[in-house]
């Protein structure tokens, strides 16, 4: 008998935006604790030589010029290397502001390093997965099914069908939500790990400074 009509209620997807500053300030190199998305001596030094000018014999001409040459290059290799320590913080950034693009949904800007102190490619883009919410599929009619009284079951195949394909769509709905809430923890983690790397290439600047 036919007693009562019941509403299977369709759970609701999140849509977690990932809320991070897209302009993302470079921390201070002395705050920079000791993880990252790389290890912490990751970021070469420089390896310019700079000429000890208490060695030099102001009297002697040969010996004044070789020092102008040697600090001339010395200059030359320090500025280099800042320039270039500069850009692969921005590289880092870039990649790093790709992630908060793609966890919003947002088109990813094309990201061109610039002349570097690393190799190609030196970063470590993030592993995250975000889950297709395509995957979920569309909402399962909520049309009022009748139901048996004593049970509570769906007193009609068609009702049957109609819980059965609910409680699929409310499974799928649960596995992408949870696919979602870690998706985010791993880009806010790939994000503060890349924070932690640029304060490793600014401590590395100080000795060129």
């Amino acid at each position: 008998m036919v007693a009562a009509m019941t509403r299977w209620i369709a759970l609701s997807y999140l849509c977690l935006g990932l809320c991070l500053d897209l302009c993302l300030a470079l921390p201070a190199a002395a705050q920079a604790p000791q993880a990252g998305n790389l290890p912490a001596d990751f970021y070469p030094r420089p390896n310019c030589v700079k000429p000890d000018i208490n060695k030099v014999n102001r009297m002697d001409r040969d010996e004044t010029i070789r020092y102008n040459r040697q600090i001339k290059a010395y200059n030359a290799c320090a500025k280099a290397y800042l320039v270039n320590a500069n850009n692969d913080a921005d590289y880092v950034l870039a990649l790093m502001n790709a992630q908060v693009a793609i966890a919003n949904g947002e088109a990813v800007p094309p990201i061109t390093p610039g002349p570097s102190n690393m190799p190609a490619d030196f970063y470590p883009r993030s592993a995250c997965l975000k889950p297709d919410k395509a995957a979920i599929g569309e909402t399962p009619s909520t049309q009022r099914v009748p139901t048996v009284a004593a049970t509570g079951k769906p007193a009609t195949a068609d009702g049957v069908q109609a819980m059965d394909a609910m409680a699929a769509y409310n499974q799928r709905v649960t596995l992408y939500n949870m696919q979602l809430v870690a998706f985010n923890a791993c880009s806010k983690d790939y994000i503060a790990k890349g924070r932690i790397d640029i304060a490793h290439i600014q401590a590395a600047t100080q000795a060129a400074q």
